[in-house]
């Protein structure tokens, strides 16, 4: 299987609108190259959700079925932990008076977009502010232990350059993730335009 055959594999078994006899069909499966692209798109285990949802999972090796287990437990147990995370922050907006909107991966988990929110992987929790509660948030959450490395060092600054999207991700090691706040959602306007 070259990447193109693979990735298309892939799709079929991530789609609820292909056949199991379609995906079934496929001869010689790549599994290593599987694993990579699904790895890259952090969505090993969606891959694994998907396999055994369809009772697909005949068709894996079984070493490789019990790495995707493993992951997929793991994404579930970090998932269980980054809700409580994003419960804190909504707690703490909220309180705090600050209009916000979850972006990404943190609006897809607690939205329950999926029926199974334990298949989304996330590197951090995005948040989108106004212009006006930016510098507010920033604050509120500084002083709430959380900070943002430059070289390894602990830095902080709440006149961050504004053309960039969101501030330094700020880490707190009681938490799971960093959080990315935005006060818009592109870096310009090139995108808003319309034709």
């Amino acid at each position: 299987m070259n990447h193109l055959s693979t990735s298309k594999f892939i799709c079929e078994i991530l789609s609820y609108n292909i056949t199991n006899y379609t995906i079934k069909s496929y001869k010689n499966v790549d599994w290593d190259r599987v694993v990579k692209i699904t790895s890259n798109h952090l969505s090993v285990p969606a891959l694994y959700y998907r396999l055994k949802e369809r009772k697909l999972t005949k068709i894996v090796p079984t070493d490789l079925l019990n790495y995707l287990r493993e992951i997929y437990n793991q994404n579930k147990s970090r998932n269980i932990k980054i809700l409580k995370q994003i419960d804190f922050l909504n707690t703490l907006l909220l309180k705090n008076n600050i209009n916000f909107c979850f972006l990404k991966g943190a609006a897809v988990i607690c939205s329950k977009l999926y029926s199974n929110t334990k298949i989304r992987m996330i590197g951090d929790l995005d948040i989108l502010v106004s212009k006006e509660d930016y510098k507010k948030t920033i604050k509120l959450l500084v002083n709430n232990q959380f900070k943002f490395l430059v070289n390894n060092q602990f830095k902080f600054n709440y006149y961050y350059e504004d053309n960039h999207r969101h501030y330094p991700r700020l880490i707190n090691n009681k938490y799971i993730c960093a959080f990315e706040v935005h006060n818009k959602y592109f870096n310009n306007n090139k995108y808003l335009k319309t034709e």
